[in-house]
């Protein structure tokens, strides 16, 4: 019995000679097929963890699947941010390995301060793609709501406020929320000194 390891796949025609040791010599040859180990391909790519909820993670097709989670289906429901890693095999009993990174989630936005009587802009700065059809929903924290990616708000008073975003999936599998506290600006006050001058004649 001999092995061989072959470097790439393909078909090779083997030979095997058979020499009696008292001059009579034979061979036969035969071809091997030397198969392709299966690609792993995660989708998604990079897939992202709700704080609320697990993601789904689906591999190539295969014959079978071994994760180190000990499940054995070709999608995976993660409920914990961290490395996965899988096995897929073939039909031709050939394995494939790989690994994917499942991140937090963090919603986010930016809304930069602005003086009293001026909009203010909340920009949606959140990561979705893992997120069926996405809404967005602002508490401005003045008892006032809206909704949509990018929206704008003008504030009644000056002071600090506590505005939550709120970003839901359609089908109310994904929900998570973050909140961040905005300022407006008082207006300065004009002030004169003297406060009634008189011209003098």
């Amino acid at each position: 019995i001999q092995k061989h390891t072959y470097k790439k796949a393909g078909t090779y025609l083997a030979k095997l000679v058979i020499n009696s040791g008292n001059g009579c010599v034979d061979s036969v040859s035969q071809n091997v097929v030397v198969n392709t180990l299966p690609v792993v391909v995660f989708t998604p790519a990079k897939p992202v963890l709700p704080s609320t909820g697990n993601v789904a993670i689906s591999v190539t097709a295969a014959s079978s699947y071994l994760w180190n989670t000990t499940a054995t289906t070709q999608v995976l429901s993660a409920d914990t941010a961290g490395k996965y890693s899988v096995t897929i095999t073939d039909a031709n009993g050939c394995k494939g390995n790989g690994d994917v990174i499942v991140t937090p989630y963090t919603p986010s936005f930016d809304a930069p301060s602005v003086c009293l009587g001026n909009e203010m802009t909340f920009t949606n700065t959140t990561a979705t793609k893992n997120i069926h059809n996405p809404t967005y929903t602002w508490n401005f924290g003045d008892t006032t709501t809206a909704t949509g990616l990018v929206v704008k708000h003008k504030f009644k008073k000056a002071g600090t406020f506590a505005v939550k975003l709120i970003v839901k999936s359609s089908n109310g599998l994904f929900v998570d929320s973050v909140s961040q506290n905005v300022t407006v600006f008082d207006l300065p006050v004009v002030v004169f000194t003297p406060a009634a001058p008189v011209l003098p004649s």
